[in-house]
């Protein structure tokens, strides 16, 4: 993964990851579950956004920007967290 790169992972189930220090990241797979939490991740999450078209943007601390479906969260509750944290809404 380079600086600045752009991935759609619209296809993949996502969910949100807290680090030691209070930052987080995505961990994203086709299936997330308690027995796969995700074979993929960002780097720490700097910024989210969201849109009218059920998709949410995040980018991380490497200038890399991610799209994924707020409907394909594994867990509700990390919508939550998002809001609190960043100040978006869903």
């Amino acid at each position: 993964m380079a600086k600045g790169d752009f991935y759609n992972a619209q296809e993949y189930a996502w969910q949100l990851r807290e680090l030691e220090d209070g930052r987080v990241f995505i961990r994203y797979d086709h299936q997330v579950s308690t027995t796969n939490k995700g074979r993929y991740n960002t780097s720490p999450i700097i910024k989210v956004e969201t849109n009218n078209n059920g998709q949410i943007r995040f980018t991380t601390q490497s200038g890399s920007q991610y799209i994924f479906r707020v409907d394909k969260v594994a867990k509700p509750m990390h919508l939550i967290a998002l809001s609190m944290k960043f100040g978006v809404a869903f």
